[in-house]
C-alpha cells in the first residue's frame, strides 16, 4: 500500500507477478466506495494506473466518491482478451481471485459491472454469483444492450450517474 497526498493505492497480486487480484485508490473517508467488475487486469499497479484505471480514477471523481477498487473476473494480467480467455489459472489462483471478487462486492457501496460486450456473459454469471447486497450498476448500456467498458469512457453521457442494472 501507498499514499500520495492523502491517497491511499493499493494493489494485490500474487507472488509469481502474473495475476492481479484487486487495485484500489482512496483518497476520501466519508461517501461512496465504487467496485468495478471487470474482464482481466492490465497494466495498472499500487503506482501506475493504465488507460482503464485511470478511466475508472475519473468516473470515481466525477461520481463524488471517496475512491473505487478494481476486481475481475480472470486475474491473469494481459491486455489481450483471447489470451485471458485461453489462460489457465491454478486452482489456488482461481481460489484467490474468487476471495477477491467476494471481498470486493462486500465493500463496495456501488458495484459496477464494467466488463464491456465481449466479456459481459462471463462477467454477469460471476456476478450473480456473488453476494446479492448493493445491486449492481453499470457505467452505460451500449447499443447492442451490453455495458460499456471503462476504457472506451469518451463523452459526458458516460459521467451521469451509473445506473442500476438487473440480470434477466
Amino acid at each position: 500500500m501507498h499514499s500520495f497526498a492523502n491517497q491511499r493505492c493499493e494493489a494485490s497480486f500474487s507472488p509469481c507477478k502474473k495475476y492481479r487480484f484487486w487495485l484500489a485508490r482512496e483518497w476520501g473517508v466519508n461517501g461512496t466506495f465504487g467496485v468495478f467488475l471487470c474482464h482481466n487486469p492490465s497494466s495498472a499497479d499500487a503506482l501506475w494506473l493504465d488507460p482503464t484505471t485511470m478511466r475508472c480514477n475519473n468516473l470515481a471523481v466525477h461520481w463524488n466518491w471517496r475512491g473505487f477498487g478494481i476486481v475481475n473476473l480472470i486475474p491473469f494480467i494481459t491486455s489481450d482478451l483471447a489470451i485471458a480467455r485461453a489462460a489457465t489459472i491454478r486452482p489456488d489462483i482461481a481460489t484467490l481471485n474468487d476471495d477477491w471478487l467476494r471481498r470486493g462486492r462486500t465493500v463496495a457501496d456501488v458495484f459496477v459491472i464494467a466488463a464491456g460486450t465481449e466479456g459481459q456473459p462471463d462477467v454477469i454469471r460471476v456476478a450473480q454469483q456473488l453476494p446479492l447486497v448493493p445491486p449492481c450498476h453499470a457505467i452505460r448500456r451500449n447499443a447492442d444492450g451490453g455495458y460499456l467498458h471503462p476504457s472506451v469512457v469518451r463523452d459526458e453521457k458516460s459521467f451521469n450517474a451509473p445506473e442500476t442494472i438487473c440480470f434477466p
